[in-house]
């Protein structure tokens, strides 16, 4: 394995809405310096949520990309929905992870059934996570309110690396368990310090409690523990990598986006604790020929392989195909085959995703996330591989619609036009549906929600110029 394959990291924030994942992907921005002043979701400044629909209203309305370097490392940052109108998109996206950021909320009860759906995906996928309690600033934030929530409806075991200094309006910093040094003020003014005398003793009792945890990570671990009564700082970082690469607990940090907040920290542990993306398991996937299923071990030198995860459409640059490489490697301007339709795609560019905007690549290698644009054939949930080697690749999760609409436009020319834009939007968006009654001859729009069947209905004003009225449908 090549050193520059274990420097990548594909980190997923996820989370229910309204947690904060978008505030702390700006931070952690900010933090590595892609940005020079912090985005904000609040005064419509997010580097994450560009949408104007996502401006409006202030939510994740789908999964954007972006890329930072951290201490050698290259992390992509998935920042994804919570809310339930747009969680298929979530669910998909995560495959393309490595490792999350699950963000929690500081107030006491507040977890929410898309937390535990999320929560849910990601021990599917067997996706190491850390948790971060975001939000520290805020008027009743309670850590412990937080952590116990984490262990008693996600059924997680947390493993507590830090302690908030203060809560609210008092919150001024954090112990880090694992050096028993406090980290004491906001953003660039933060300073390391002994432990204040009010908090040594019961940071050493949490501390305690850490090793405890830590030597869970193997039989082996637990013998150390038990034979030295401790585990030094090398030890102990070395155990907390290894259980939460193999599930064993969660690792839990704490901070505040806005004031900047234990954000360096949370960077360190995502490149310290969770894995790159060559170190998951092999890949498994049907043999197109020979319908039997087969491994692809995520290594730079196996035959090229990538899964289609995410399809954006925009309709001056036309259809950008989002893949993550699996197996083997890339480049542009280079012939693979699509397992599922059974036919060569021509790949001209790759680009890599910041933002808003596209960053030209030559090739990508296991675990990189490009965009490919134009590819005729291809759709989200496709394989393309190498056409010596095909493999296929289970397909995307799919989430049945809820509600529905008579769809008629405003001008009455503008029919056929509004059927195909609607025709590309759900290329894009996979729990859209559009079908005519053929007793009523209605155009039905069908979606998850109330709210999602409106952002459809702006974005088509947007995007594609169309005016539509929504009616109840007639009953045949």
């Amino acid at each position: 394995m090549s050193e520059d394959a274990k420097l990548l990291r594909n980190l997923g924030l996820v989370g229910q809405g309204g947690a904060g994942k978008t505030s702390l992907g700006d931070a952690l921005l900010y933090a590595a310096g892609v940005t020079t002043r912090l985005g904000r979701v609040d005064d419509g400044s997010s580097n994450l949520d560009f949408e104007p629909e996502e401006v409006r209203r202030k939510i994740t309305l789908t999964t954007a990309f972006h890329r930072l370097p951290w201490r050698r490392h290259e992390i992509t940052l998935v920042d994804m929905p919570g809310y339930a109108n747009f969680l298929a998109d979530t669910l998909n996206c995560m495959r393309a992870c490595s490792g999350l950021v699950f963000v929690l909320s500081p107030m006491p009860g507040d977890m929410k059934i898309e937390a535990e759906k999320v929560w849910a995906r990601a021990n599917e996928l067997e996706l190491p996570r850390l948790g971060f309690v975001t939000r520290m600033d805020r008027e009743n934030a309670d850590f412990r309110a937080a952590v116990t929530e984490l262990e008693q409806v996600l059924q997680a075991r947390a493993a507590v690396l830090q302690l908030p200094i203060g809560a609210a309006d008092t919150f001024r910093g954090f112990v880090d368990l694992i050096r028993m040094r406090a980290v004491l003020g906001h953003g660039e003014e933060a300073r390391e310090e002994d432990v204040p005398q009010e908090f040594r003793a019961e940071a050493e009792a949490a501390r305690e409690r850490l090793l405890e945890v830590a030597a869970e990570a193997s039989d082996a671990w637990v013998e150390r523990y038990l034979e030295a009564g401790t585990l030094d700082e090398e030890e102990l970082r070395e155990a907390l990598r290894e259980g939460t690469r193999s599930l064993k607990f969660v690792p839990v940090l704490c901070g505040s986006s806005l004031k900047m907040t234990g954000i360096a920290a949370l960077l360190d542990a995502v490149v310290d604790f969770l894995p790159w993306p060559a170190e998951r398991p092999p890949a498994k996937g049907v043999d197109p020929k020979l319908q039997e299923t087969i491994e692809r071990v995520r290594a730079p030198e196996s035959a090229f392989s990538g899964f289609v995860f995410k399809t954006i459409v925009d309709p001056f640059a036309g259809r950008l195909s989002v893949l993550e490489v699996i197996s083997g490697t890339i480049g542009e301007n280079t012939s693979v085959w699509n397992a599922n339709r059974e036919v060569r795609e021509h790949v001209g560019h790759l680009f890599r995703l910041e933002g808003k905007k596209q960053q030209a690549v030559v090739q990508a290698s296991v675990g990189s996330i490009v965009a490919m644009p134009k590819l005729r054939d291809t759709a989200s949930g496709d394989t393309l591989a190498d056409e010596k080697a095909p493999i296929r690749y289970p397909g995307l999760v799919e989430i049945p619609a809820a509600i529905s609409f008579a769809l008629e436009p405003k001008s009455k020319g503008d029919e056929e036009k509004a059927s195909q834009a609607l025709q590309r939007m759900m290329e894009e968006d996979l729990t859209l549906r559009v079908h005519r009654d053929p007793q009523t001859r209605e155009l039905i729009l069908s979606g998850v929600g109330q709210l999602h069947i409106e952002v459809v209905i702006e974005k088509l004003k947007r995007k594609y110029g169309v005016e539509v009225n929504l009616k109840t449908p007639k009953v045949p």
